[in-house]
């Protein structure tokens, strides 16, 4: 019983804070955003056919273009709109920044690592990277995706 009476008071505090951090994320303009993303990644995996017993591999992924509208009340700079499936933990905020350590992956291979983002061109253009990094024992990897967005306008048909 005591620890319980312990722990919610921290959670709380630790909730708040979140919160807190939240609020001082720069905001953008809402509407119609284009965006473009390009990620190169490698691997390497125990592999006993290898002269030194690890494998190697590279790759670069397709370009990812698309629009997104985003709405009024999604215009800040978050961690979560770059990394929607991530844990974010220790995200700060600078007056066109944001900064955090994102967790993502499955028990199978979990990955982190950071995402830095800033506004430019007077909050029309986002721009950004994302470097993850892990595994486990006969498989690492390390991933880095460059995200860019422009601003085009208000949102069609919405």
């Amino acid at each position: 019983m005591i620890r319980a009476q312990i722990i919610a008071p921290v959670v709380l505090a630790i909730t708040a804070s979140a919160a807190l951090a939240a609020d001082q994320a720069p905001s953008f303009q809402p509407g119609q955003w284009s965006f473009e993303i390009t990620q190169d990644g490698s691997a390497s995996y125990k592999d006993g056919s290898q002269k030194d017993g690890n494998g190697r591999i590279t790759q670069d992924a397709p370009k990812q273009t698309g629009s997104i509208c985003i709405k009024p009340d999604d215009a800040r700079l978050l961690p979560e709109l770059f990394a929607p499936a991530c844990r974010i933990s220790n995200a700060s905020y600078g007056p066109v920044s944001m900064r955090a350590e994102i967790s993502c992956g499955d028990l199978s291979l979990p990955m982190t690592g950071s995402l830095n983002m800033a506004l430019y061109e007077d909050g029309k253009t986002i721009s950004g990277t994302q470097v993850m990094s892990g595994g486990a024992e006969t498989v690492g990897a390390v991933i880095v995706a460059n995200i860019r967005m422009k601003y085009q306008g208000a949102c069609n048909g919405k």
